[in-house]
């Protein structure tokens, strides 16, 4: 019996890194191979291309084998049909027995072959994690329609990491084959996820199969979101598979700060104090800021007092060193005014930057931010954050004072996709007047002399904290 460990990619960073060589590690008994989709380009590092078992895919490859190329739009082919990807590698190897398929964002703490060895003494063809939404409750029941009956229950589950039979790999192929057949013949706009054809086309077949937490320990982190950082995988003890597990990208924190579900600012993981750990164990400046911004951290004192002493005493001091000290603007956010009616966003003027463009001052050309300024202490600076440079470099800036003299843009610092244009103010200044140049969003505004205030102890016991392996 021979086995083969896919591991798909179609990008490269560090998590991707950090993640294959993890499961090449975990993948000794078996055929190791990377598959890599080319489609919208090749980001593959040279001494990873030189592995000896690379094998490279196209959208192209599978709609040449006759697969239906429909998907949602705005997403990848392949992420859509994820098992075109399996069908392409069975038919280039076919005299594999049986196949684990790992994505590029799942973290393996486990050995992979005897997972195969245990399929083969078992008669297993199949082993994944089944969902078990009703259909109502399933965000993916419509694209079945016209492929089953509406009466029957649609196997489906998450296949981040899967494990097959050449022979269920080739069924579902067939399968597939026939449901393009069927949609051209009655022009059917939809056409069934992979996450239920990999799943129901087997079982209905008869194929005997098992749930991926009967041969792993642990699944409490193997969920489609939300993502988690690399730094966080040593405090997931016991964790078998973690799912996912990427940088530090747009995705990770639209998927943490914006959708609500077991997230980075979901409110049970805040009042129960894992966004907390979690934040501790990033020890990301952004993070911080994000969390420090959310609605469920804000509504508590002591909650908002907690991550800003958090963010001050694990940051590196050059990542600290981006926001010269406590926000004088913060406590008196009436030194700030706008020219239009609804006034300044309180956001803008947070302890920790404000990353949110939802929570931004949006600007047209000409519209002006003006700034009383209390009592200037020596080194006083204005922050003002963008992302868009441009914004920052014609921002006008002028001394409120009546004499009309402009002050300069000392520099530049940037983090990640948010720039900070850093103005140093003259001690005899009162105010300042910040007129757009062009239109943009302002994302905070700080005035900071490099100092900071002691915090006002925070009642209570601290936010709580959760020891990292129940995070």
């Amino acid at each position: 019996m021979t086995y083969a460990v896919v591991f798909k990619v179609y990008r490269w960073d560090d998590a991707v890194d950090h993640n294959f060589r993890r499961c090449r590690a975990l993948a000794v008994g078996a055929d190791f191979f990377i598959l890599y989709d080319r489609t919208y380009g090749d980001d593959l590092p040279e001494d990873i291309r030189t592995h000896d078992r690379m094998f490279f895919v196209t959208n192209q490859d599978a709609l040449d084998l006759g697969l239906s190329g429909t998907h949602d739009g705005g997403v990848n082919l392949f992420w859509y049909n994820a098992d075109y990807q399996h069908s392409l590698f069975v038919l280039k190897y076919p005299d594999y027995d049986f196949f684990c398929f790992v994505e590029s964002d799942v973290a393996v703490n486990m050995p992979l072959a005897p997972i195969m060895r245990k399929m083969r003494e078992q008669g297993l063809e199949l082993i994944f994690q089944p969902q078990l939404y009703a259909p109502e409750q399933w965000s993916h029941f419509s694209t079945c329609a016209g492929y089953y009956d509406d009466d029957t229950y649609i196997n489906k589950g998450l296949f981040c990491i899967s494990f097959f039979s050449r022979r269920a790999l080739l069924h579902t192929l067939q399968r597939r084959l026939n449901m393009t057949a069927l949609q051209q013949r009655r022009k059917l706009s939809t056409w069934p996820i992979s996450e239920a054809v990999m799943a129901h086309e087997p079982i209905r077949a008869g194929m005997k199969w098992a749930r991926l937490d009967t041969v792993c320990r642990g699944l409490d982190h193997y969920d489609w979101s939300p993502p988690y950082a690399v730094a966080e995988l040593d405090g997931m003890i016991g964790m078998d598979i973690v799912h996912p597990v990427t940088s530090m990208n747009r995705s990770f924190m639209i998927r943490n700060f914006q959708q609500d579900y077991h997230s980075l600012w979901s409110e049970k993981e805040v009042r129960e104090g894992r966004s907390r750990t979690r934040a501790r164990t990033i020890r990301d400046f952004e993070v911080f800021a994000r969390l420090y911004n959310s609605p469920h951290i804000q509504s508590s004192r002591d909650r908002a007092q907690a991550i800003l002493e958090d963010a001050r005493s694990l940051l590196e001091s050059e990542t600290l060193s981006l926001l010269h000290g406590t926000n004088r603007l913060a406590e008196e956010k009436w030194r700030v005014r706008g020219s239009r009616e609804h006034g300044f966003p309180a956001a803008c003027l947070s302890d920790l930057p404000n990353w949110d463009e939802h929570q931004a001052h949006d600007m047209q050309s000409g519209e002006w931010v003006e700034v009383t300024l209390p009592p200037l202490r020596k080194g006083s600076r204005l922050l003002v954050g963008a992302q868009d440079a441009r914004f920052i470099h014609v921002l006008r800036v002028e001394n409120g004072n009546g004499d009309g003299r402009l002050v300069p843009l000392l520099f530049q610092r940037v983090f990640r996709d948010m720039i900070f244009g850093v103005f140093d103010i003259p001690a005899e200044c009162e105010s300042l007047r910040l007129t757009a140049q062009m239109p943009g969003k302002m994302f905070s505004l700080r005035l900071g002399d490099g100092k900071w205030v002691e915090s006002v102890a925070v009642e209570k016991a601290e936010m709580p904290l959760l020891s990292s392996s129940a995070a």
